[in-house]
C-alpha cells in the first residue's frame, strides 16, 4: 500500500516534513506517486526554506525560483556553514585538506559568514589559552 494515495494530503505533508532536503530528493525516486507529491507540493518546500537564511531565500524569490529550487540550491550552502561552525573544515593546512564533495559555489556573503565564524573561533581559542 502506498500511503501517499491513501492518506489525506495534510497527513502526507506532515510525514514528508520530517525529512531533510537530501532525503526528500531520494524519497521522490521511490515511485511516481511520491515523486509527484514531493515535486508539486510547494508548501512542503516552503517549509524547508524556513530553515534557510532569510537573505538567501529573499534573493532567490526575487529571481523567480520555485520553493523546491530555493531549498535545493541553499541546502548545500547551509550544510557547509553548519559543518564549518562545528570545526570540521577549520584550519586547513592546504586546499587539498578541504573535502571537495562538500564545498560548492558559495556567494560572497556566505564566504563572509564563514570568515566571521573562523575569526570568532580564533578569539575563543585565544581566550581559552
Amino acid at each position: 500500500m502506498d500511503f501517499v494515495t491513501i492518506l489525506p494530503a495534510e497527513v502526507t505533508l506532515e510525514i514528508f516534513e520530517t525529512l531533510d532536503v537530501k532525503s526528500l530528493c531520494k524519497a521522490s525516486q521511490v515511485c511516481n506517486n511520491w515523486r509527484t507529491f514531493i515535486n508539486n507540493c510547494d508548501l512542503l518546500w516552503k517549509i524547508k526554506c524556513k530553515k534557510i537564511d532569510k537573505e538567501d531565500v529573499e534573493s532567490d524569490v526575487k529571481e523567480g525560483l520555485r520553493w523546491k529550487a530555493i531549498a535545493i540550491r541553499n541546502y548545500g550552502v547551509n550544510g557547509v556553514k553548519r559543518k564549518w561552525e562545528k570545526g570540521l573544515f577549520s584550519c586547513p593546512k592546504s586546499f587539498e585538506e578541504l573535502p571537495g564533495d562538500h564545498l560548492g559555489p558559495l556567494s560572497v556573503e556566505n564566504w563572509g559568514n564563514i570568515l566571521e565564524i573562523e575569526m570568532n573561533r580564533d578569539k575563543i581559542t585565544k581566550r581559552a589559552a
